[in-house]
């Protein structure tokens, strides 16, 4: 261990930004018409860890140095009235150094979003 601390993102939400079906990793499913549900969508998104190192390290304020660390977010709380879910549907191919829009269909419930299994205590 370095001594750094790997910190998440302990913010409030008010709008969450959810990649479709999860990280795509800069693979490209252009066309892609597949079918995906939201809490898959946000299971994805509030369980994945992006290490960060090598040639994309933290910047480290307190030491000045760029150092190794993990990146995700977690929710603490709710907003009392209005929670925006933002679907990223832009996907880039890194390859070809192109954008395409993932245009699969993504379900969710129109009553009773509950969000209380993606609260971290």
């Amino acid at each position: 261990s370095n001594g750094h601390v790997n910190l998440g993102n302990d913010e409030h939400q008010l709008i969450l930004s959810v990649a479709i079906g999860g990280k795509t990793h800069g693979r490209s499913r252009r066309g892609s018409l597949g079918k995906y549900d939201l809490m898959g969508c946000l299971d994805a998104a509030l369980n994945t860890k992006d290490e960060l190192n090598q040639h994309n390290q933290y910047s480290c304020s307190k030491c000045n140095k760029l150092v190794d660390a993990e990146k995700y977010t977690k929710l603490t709380d709710l907003p009392n009235q209005v929670l925006v879910i933002h679907l990223l549907r832009s996907e880039i191919n890194l390859k070809k150094l192109e954008l395409y829009k993932n245009e699969a269909y993504v379900r969710f419930p129109l009553e009773a979003l509950d969000m209380t299994p993606y609260l971290t205590k």
